[in-house]
């Protein structure tokens, strides 16, 4: 499997999230400070709520670009005895994980709450995840179906701008992928999305291509894509 990833962006969205988690640790501290001088316990409040939201953010960056192993090597990883020809580009493109297969292209989401997701009524549901997992940055379920509806647009855009129509473009599946052993399931029968375990990503997507009925892209096609993706 080939490997596309842009390191400039990782190193430079590490950064962001250590300057992150420096500033909302600041922002905290002198929101406590501010909370014993009741002559300023206005902007003890201010500070505080700032502090958090910025430590949400900053969560949010350390958890896919500072943390060892990040997101993309965990499913890099599972993926680099894959046979055949595949290509994963991570953030070299509209979408953060996407892999170019000999029929289609994945786009790989990864999931590590730690609570029970289910799909009932036509809504993602998620249960376990307490007000303090929030507090502390474990990163919830969101709302899946919108974020990759969003880059399944993103990619197709950008594939009928550099020369390959919408007509031409390969099919796109977008997977759920469980990167944590803490993720429970519930009902989940009628869910929109493909959900895959990390340990069976490489077999289900081997299974995709070797089920697919249209077969695989031609050479030439699957040339022409690679020199769009890069």
């Amino acid at each position: 499997m080939r490997l596309i990833i842009n390191e400039k962006k990782i190193k430079r969205n590490k950064k962001i999230a250590n300057v992150l988690t420096i500033a909302s640790l600041a922002i905290l501290a002198a929101g406590l400070v501010f909370a014993f001088r009741p002559a300023m316990l206005l902007w003890s409040y201010v500070a505080l709520v700032v502090g958090f939201v910025m430590t949400q953010i900053s969560m949010y960056f350390s958890s896919r670009f500072s943390r060892s192993p990040r997101y993309d090597e965990v499913m890099a990883k599972a993926l680099e005895t894959i046979r055949g020809d595949y290509s994963l580009y991570v953030y070299t493109t509209p979408v953060p994980n996407l892999l170019l297969g000999p029929n289609n292209f994945y786009i790989l989401h990864p999931v590590v709450t730690p609570g029970k997701i289910s799909y009932e009524n036509g809504k993602w549901k998620e249960k376990g995840r307490g007000i303090m997992m929030r507090i502390i940055g474990q990163e919830g379920l969101g709302n899946p179906e919108k974020e990759l509806s969003a880059q399944v647009h993103m990619l197709q855009d950008y594939l009928n701008e550099n020369g390959l129509s919408y007509t031409e473009q390969p099919r796109i599946e977008p997977l759920l992928v469980i990167l944590s052993d803490k993720t429970s399931f519930g009902e989940l029968s009628e869910a929109p999305l493909q959900i895959v375990d990390i340990k069976e990503l490489k077999r289900t997507i081997r299974r995709f291509d070797r089920e697919d009925p249209q077969g695989a892209l031609s050479e030439g096609k699957l040339e022409r894509i690679k020199s769009i993706l890069g």
